[in-house]
């Protein structure tokens, strides 16, 4: 999915297939563990499942959350008001030898 991300549209196509593939990956591991009935082997495979999927959804989220173009106009014009502030203090100052 991440490789796609130039193209939004293939990307969200990609992203609907990991889901897709993600809840066939855990009905199957789910499926195994009650089929072999060990405990301990279900204690260590379906929290680390978990853990793989909740990263991907972070990934994907942290993807998609980002501050307004507002917040970004903002900074450039506080760069800009500082650089000109700088530059008055400096202007004023006895030049340094």
């Amino acid at each position: 999915m991440y490789r796609r991300l130039p193209d939004i549209a293939a990307a969200e196509a990609e992203e609907t297939r990991v889901t897709q593939l993600q809840g066939d990956i855990w009905r199957q591991a789910v499926a195994a563990c009650q089929e072999a009935g060990a405990q301990a082997a279900t204690m260590l495979l379906l929290p680390a499942l978990n853990a793989m999927m909740d990263i991907t959804t972070t990934r994907t989220l942290a993807l998609r959350m980002h501050p307004p173009s507002m917040v970004y106009g903002i900074l450039v014009g506080l760069a800009l008001a500082s650089a000109l502030l700088a530059d008055h203090a400096m202007a004023s100052s006895p030049a340094h030898p």
